[in-house]
């Protein structure tokens, strides 16, 4: 994985990357997806679109729904 990550990238890009071993195991794509959702749900558009103020900031009907 190193290998194609620094062959892919531009050194800059790759200076100060350290590419380590998770230590979340075999939950570590669970928590990524977790993360992901949260982040999702808590993004300012989606708040203020649950908040009743998504149509004065012209938020989707995709972020509005639930």
């Amino acid at each position: 994985m190193r290998e194609i990550v620094y062959r892919r990238s531009i050194p800059l890009a790759t200076q100060h990357l350290a590419i380590v071993q998770s230590r979340a195991g075999a939950t570590a794509g669970i928590l990524g997806a977790a993360i992901m959702v949260t982040e999702q749900i808590l993004a300012p558009a989606a708040v203020d679109a649950r908040a009743g103020r998504g149509a004065a900031r012209g938020v989707s009907d995709s972020v509005t729904a639930s």
